[in-house]
């Protein structure tokens, strides 16, 4: 059988997408091995916002993957498959890979932080679960996004390269290029270019890594490359499991710091000087990275205000200290800083 990939999804929202995944999750069946496991996808959707898409990926490998596996696939307590049916089955060697996928965007909790998948297999040939991965797509009023996913299994033997055309048009800003990936050793690592621009040469932990890189361009990107870079004689095959392109323009919060300091006490004058309203604000008092006082922020809206009183006790004997303000908007956390001498 041969390596596939396959566009599970491709398409522009307003909107964002997250994705959330557990890596080596568990091996299961034969002897000695517990019969199932569960994995717990942390995801933290934004504010007023509404799910459009959810889909659920299962990576898994074993000597034998035959039709007769015994299995079962739960979300949130939801059977999702009581029958081995993957979407990619690959022979790699002595080894078979597989990738199960599912929409489960009708069952999905849509404004849940955490989600729970649990994986069932009674078999007498043990099988590793490889990863799960949670995909999700937010129609969000303060955000535009272009995605491409694509979810398998890729084999990359030593020395050996790929290329998928993707044909991605990207924004102008904010443009990632996101993996998950199987790493056989540490003396491989994975060579990535776009559109022929050499990109970085990217060593993960053994097992299953998931790594996001900045993409420095917009217009269309048409073309990835992939290249199992060996630096040993004992290398065995890398695996890329899933490729997302994306893309997203967001209305953001800023926020402008001035302070007024007298003998007792330290007055922050805070000011949202952005687009849009964060979903939640706080401001730090860090001293050489150690937190010295926390206050939550209310939610300013665009050119409103907020003053925040913190004691000078509060600052423990500290003269220079850095007050950051950190937000979060649509799923992605900012920050400023402001050095402070008293």
């Amino acid at each position: 059988m041969v390596s596939s990939i396959i566009d599970v999804e491709s398409s522009t929202i307003n909107g964002i997408p997250l994705i959330s995944r557990a890596t080596n999750v568990a091996r299961l069946g034969g002897i000695g091995n517990p019969n199932s496991t569960k994995a717990f996808l942390e995801l933290n959707p934004p504010q007023e916002s509404e799910l459009k898409k959810a889909l659920l990926s299962v990576f898994i490998s074993g000597r034998n993957l035959s039709s007769g596996v015994r299995w079962r696939v739960k979300y949130c307590g939801v059977t999702l498959s009581r029958e081995f049916r993957p979407q990619v089955l690959v022979n790699s060697g002595n080894a078979v890979h597989a990738a199960l996928i599912y929409d489960i965007t009708p069952v999905a909790l849509k404004d849940a932080n955490i989600h729970e998948v649990a994986v069932s297999y009674d078999g007498a040939h043990p099988i590793t679960v490889d990863g799960i991965s949670m995909f999700m797509m937010y129609k969000h009023r303060d955000s535009y996004s272009v995605v491409r996913y694509l979810v398998g299994v890729k084999v990359l033997e030593p020395g050996s390269s790929t290329s998928l055309n993707v044909s991605t048009q990207l924004l102008d800003e904010n443009n990632n290029l996101a993996l998950s990936f199987y790493t056989p050793s540490r003396q491989s690592a994975l060579e990535i270019s776009v559109d022929g621009v050499y990109l970085g040469t990217f060593t993960g932990s053994v097992g299953v890594d998931e790594l996001e890189v900045p993409l420095r361009t917009s217009g269309t990107v048409n073309e990835l490359c992939f290249k199992h870079v060996a630096r040993g004689i004992h290398t065995s095959p890398m695996r890329i499991l899933e490729i997302a392109l994306m893309s997203i323009r967001l209305r953001k919060p800023d926020f402008d710091i001035s302070t007024e300091i007298n003998d007792d006490r330290i007055r922050f004058y805070i000011r949202n000087i952005g687009e849009t309203t964060p979903d939640n604000a706080m401001l730090i008092l860090l001293s050489r990275g150690i937190p010295l006082y926390k206050a939550r922020i209310k939610r300013l809206k665009p050119e409103e205000n907020a003053v925040v009183d913190v004691p000078i006790k509060a600052l423990r004997g500290n003269r220079n200290f850095i007050a950051r303000i950190v937000w979060n908007k649509a799923g992605h956390t900012f920050f400023k800083d402001m050095r402070i001498n008293i």
